[in-house]
């Protein structure tokens, strides 16, 4: 009940002193925008992480030369890694040339494509939106050449009829037919359109082992760490280096999960860093509401004596200043979700041909929104409890007999001074944070990521 006439005081009060209410409302929504919006993007590239069953265990195998130049995996060396193994639950190659797609009565066209071995949706943990995926048969010598196809495609060239089920197309002029087509989004290894069994790259027959240009993609076994597989997997290395050492040695294995693959450290240093940004901006928003707040509580001094001497205890005064300033936060919190969707609307319009990993959406979803509740309790907190405790510091007797109030006031006066104090301090080390976009920081193909589809 007690809660109930707080709200309804607090709510009388915010009505009663509108425009310091509108003010202090916009000071929190700027600050509620800002980190809404950034955590939106935290979350899209760095949180929610690849659309795909327990992305922790999955990593991405490499190898590296003795001059830290990052390389692939040959053919054989994946077979060989993938025989040997045992802190992986399984193992699949990728190579992605490009495709030329025709068939007759068509114009060909050329989209990303990749060859992988037939376990690869398995192993990731993706199903055909309709057909099938690859089964064990389609990666043997001399199985009939199947093509499982991305929704994009589809859509654009088949026009989401099923009946291209079972029709035969040509992928650089091999006879494929189509068994599968993957639901959207679906596009890993990065940016690939089209999918065929690694078992029909004829490429691969006969190569040496010095041809590494695939890469491997791995499922951790339960339990194990990357530590334990880099461990494993180095022991492996160093074997084959020792069997075949013209081709193999001072070769060294590499091991990164997929999310941490598609997020170079310069990415996370500027996200994070942004972060950091942002909860200075909220601090300094909730330094200017507490002090709008403190300049409120100078008018109503007399009153909290008054409720003080009739029995009010000073829990239940600062609770009701601090529901006050929570209900002021609610606002401000709901306009700016509103702006932060806008903002993230604008930044991801913005960013579309930079962004480059398929998986990434930038939305407003429910661990956004709890991150703002959380904000907006903070800042209601922070902004309405140092006005609540200053108001139930002061001498009641003094104050009911002096109606003026004037040296309340002044003591008023020196605290929000210390509050404008704490502003520029927070505004220095906002400055002190750093520049955001350290030097050589880069998104792309060369650090990992990979292109988002168009539209």
């Amino acid at each position: 009940m007690s809660l109930l006439q707080d709200l309804r005081l607090a709510v009388r009060l915010l009505i009663k002193g509108r425009w310091i209410t509108v003010v202090a409302a916009g000071a929190i929504a700027l600050g509620i925008a800002a980190n809404s919006t950034v955590f939106t993007i935290v979350n899209a590239i760095l949180i929610r992480g690849v659309p795909f069953e327990h992305p922790e265990q999955l990593v991405v195998l490499g190898t590296r030369n003795v001059r830290n130049q990052n390389l692939g995996v040959s053919y054989y060396d994946y077979l060989d890694w993938r025989a040997a193994a045992k802190t992986f639950s399984d193992l699949s190659l990728m190579g992605q040339p490009p495709f030329n797609v025709s068939e007759e009565g068509r114009a060909p066209e050329r989209y990303n494509g990749a060859y992988v071995s037939a376990n690869i949706f398995r192993l990731i943990g993706q199903q055909a939106l309709i057909g099938r995926g690859f089964i064990p048969g389609d990666d043997e010598d001399g199985a009939s050449p199947v093509v499982v196809i991305g929704y994009g495609i589809w859509q654009s060239r088949y026009g989401g009829e099923r009946s291209v089920l079972g029709r035969t197309i040509k992928v650089n002029d091999l006879p494929a037919a189509v068994v599968g087509v993957m639901p959207p989004g679906m596009q890993y290894p990065p940016n690939t359109d089209l999918w065929l069994p690694i078992g029909q790259a004829t490429i691969t027959r006969g190569q040496s082992r010095q041809a590494r240009m695939y890469q491997v993609i791995g499922r951790l076994a339960d339990g194990v760490t990357i530590p334990q597989a880099q461990g494993e997997l180095s022991g492996i290395v160093a074997r084959l280096a020792r069997d075949y050492p013209e081709t193999n040695r001072d070769i060294v294995p590499t091991i990164v999960t997929v999310n941490a693959r598609s997020t170079p450290a310069q990415l996370r240093l500027v996200m994070w860093s942004l972060m950091g940004a942002v909860a200075f901006v909220l601090l300094i928003a909730c330094a200017n509401v507490a002090n709008l707040l403190l300049a409120r509580a100078a008018g109503r001094t007399r009153e909290v004596a008054v409720r003080t001497a009739l029995g009010a205890g000073r829990a239940r005064i600062v609770a009701q200043h601090v529901w006050e300033s929570l209900v002021l936060a609610a606002i401000g919190g709901l306009l700016g979700l509103a702006i932060a969707h806008a903002g993230v609307r604008f930044f991801a319009v913005s960013t579309a041909h930079i962004i480059e990993a398929f998986w990434i959406d930038f939305r407003v979803d429910g661990t956004v929104l709890a991150f703002a509740t959380a904000m907006v309790a903070v800042a209601g907190v922070l902004a309405g409890i140092l006005p609540g405790l200053r108001a139930t510091s002061a001498n009641v007797a003094e104050i009911l007999k002096d109606a003026s109030g004037g040296t309340t006031g002044m003591r008023i006066g020196r605290l929000a001074r210390g509050l404008v104090v704490v502003e520029v301090a927070l505004a220095t080390g906002l400055r002190a944070i750093g520049p955001l976009n350290p030097p050589g920081a880069r998104w792309g193909p060369a650090a990992g990521s990979c292109r988002r589809p168009a539209g």
